[in-house]
């Protein structure tokens, strides 16, 4: 399947980098099921196309996500579940996927390409699910970030209770989920939850973009599919097995042609600019 109409997302691509924009307008980007349908396609494609090598999201506006549309909340009371009918078919794994990441949220982690998110104005439920599962943030300092599950009864959904303290630490995770209060971007960032943090309003995306600009430029994309796997899926194995696999993830490394334009390109005192479109090379 092509990806399908956007309706509620935009997409940009620029000197690597692909900026996916969450848009619901009128309603502060609240999810929902067309948008979460068409983020998954929009990061399939990035996947695969040769000229993305980061990408960004973040919202359209003043607000990253706001979380789930209460239509659609009020929708799940109604039925007592969370299944509703999909919107948009999802788009498949990318076929080096672990099994273990193998589930809908957890979707960016499995790609070779890292994920970024551009956290300005309101974050929370839905919105706050998208950016944890992103592999860093940046963050507005005046930005609201709240996981708003307490609020509304519900528990930590989509395994943020296991995703969050492997980010922020089990004691930080407990304050920002068991206080149902909005934390400011400074906070959040003080806490661990995001990795950047931005001063002035809506100046999120620009640090966002400047940081995939260059690890799009400086980084080749070989590495980092190795090190996204190595981060979410070998980090959880024995210590032996990881080590190990990272042996041959080396050996596999010298014989690639990511390996062979580096080393090439410091003989003459000079660094690769991995913007370069080459086709990706395959990962296990």
């Amino acid at each position: 399947m092509d990806t399908p109409e956007l309706i509620q997302t935009t997409l940009e691509v620029t000197d690597g980098v692909a900026l996916i924009e969450l848009r619901n307008a009128g309603r502060r980007n609240a999810w929902n099921g067309r948008m979460a349908g068409e983020y998954r396609w929009l990061l399939h494609h990035c996947d695969e196309r040769a000229d993305v090598r980061a990408v960004v999201v973040t919202g359209a506006g003043d607000d990253f996500c706001v979380g789930a549309d209460f239509r659609e909340l009020e929708s799940i009371g109604e039925t007592a579940s969370y299944e509703r009918p999909r919107a948009i078919p999802p788009a498949p794994f990318p076929d080096r996927a672990d099994e273990s990441l193998r589930r809908n949220h957890m979707y960016p982690l499995t790609l070779s390409v890292p994920v970024i998110a551009a956290i300005q104005g309101g974050c929370a439920g839905a919105g706050f699910v998208v950016s944890t599962y992103a592999d860093f943030r940046v963050v507005d300092g005046a930005a609201r970030v709240s996981s708003s599950y307490a609020g509304l009864g519900l528990p930590a959904e989509y395994g943020i209770g296991w995703m969050l303290p492997r980010i922020m630490g089990t004691a930080q995770s407990a304050v920002i989920l068991l206080d149902n209060e909005p934390h400011s971007g400074s906070d959040v960032y003080r806490m661990g939850w995001a990795q950047y943090l931005s001063e002035g309003t809506g100046s999120a995306r620009a640090r966002a973009v400047e940081l995939a600009t260059r690890i799009a430029r400086s980084s080749a994309p070989s590495s980092i599919a190795m090190m996204k796997r190595q981060l979410y899926v070998d980090a959880w194995r024995e210590a032996t097995e990881a080590y190990v696999r990272s042996v041959s993830d080396m050996d596999a490394a010298v014989g690639s042609a990511d390996f062979r334009r580096s080393v090439a390109a410091r003989r003459k005192g000079e660094r690769v600019d991995f913007r370069t479109v080459e086709p990706k090379e395959p990962q296990t």
